[in-house]
């Protein structure tokens, strides 16, 4: 193995959003092994950016379900979602009073509310522009829309297979809970791993991964070894090829030390 790639919320954050406690010093210890690390991710990178710099995480890591990949805070990829889904699906979610968050190069745009965008994504208001339904989005370069059903659990259904049959250049993922969300069909973090393994010029064969919920599922299957966390859904656990202690438990750093025997 050559590189540890990790999910975030529900691998190495607990369910209060700490980071794993022994995850720095086994981190470090893995490196001097010539063995890196990075964060794969669904957040933005406004609101994970303390969690690279905490892990000091130098390699090129994934933001955005693989909408982007950044080095040092840089971006060095976007992968956007095809123009002519934008203002469809936009107002799909808007006719159902589907809370969102959409997030493109030029601006970020938000709809309704819900207790996860007032937790997680509160500090980033101040960016944020009101969705006009009467507005034309075709121009925008959207990377990732996020929505909360959690308020809207009878409509989940039929939207979800409404994206499938409308929409079908969207991948569109279970994040938490009732939290889904809206990439690029390309943007899943299996293909942003690959992308990373290019950029440091290693096999994903090199890889072992760690992730919880469906948007980890393809980064899981590209890697060289899988394990879900102990808390994953069940469908994810029989996928992959070890499943670890959960996540309020450091259940990342104690199979890394068991693992590779640090």
């Amino acid at each position: 193995m050559k590189l540890v790639a990790c999910d975030l919320d529900g691998t190495i954050l607990d369910d209060h959003k700490q980071p794993d406690q022994d995850l720095k010093d086994v981190i470090e210890k893995l490196r001097e092994r010539d063995i890196g690390f990075t964060i794969v991710s669904g957040r933005n990178e406004e609101i994970m950016h303390q969690f690279v710099d905490h892990f000091d995480v130098t390699l090129p890591y994934v933001t955005n379900n693989g909408g982007n990949i950044y080095q040092k805070h840089n971006c060095l990829l976007n992968d956007c979602i095809p123009v002519s889904c934008n203002s469809g699906f936009l107002r799909a979610l808007y006719q159902n009073g589907i809370p969102f968050r959409a997030f493109a190069e030029e601006s970020f745009y938000n709809y309704s509310t819900s207790p996860f965008f007032e937790e997680r994504m509160g500090k980033l208001m101040y960016l944020m522009t009101p969705f006009d339904p009467s507005e034309d989005y075709t121009d925008r370069h959207f990377y990732k829309i996020t929505t909360d059903f959690i308020d809207h659990k009878e409509v989940l259904p039929d939207f979800l297979e409404m994206v499938h049959r409308e929409f079908p250049e969207l991948t569109y993922l279970k994040a938490e809970n009732y939290v889904y969300c809206a990439n690029s069909k390309t943007a899943t973090k299996g293909h942003a791993l690959k992308s990373v393994c290019e950029m440091i010029g290693i096999g994903l064969e090199d890889v072992i991964a760690f992730g919880d919920n469906g948007n980890d599922l393809s980064m899981l299957e590209a890697a060289g070894v899988s394990v879900a966390m102990g808390n994953s859904l069940e469908d994810i656990k029989r996928k992959c090829d070890y499943v670890c202690e959960d996540n309020n438990h450091m259940g990342v750093s104690s199979f890394l030390k068991e693992y590779f025997k640090l």
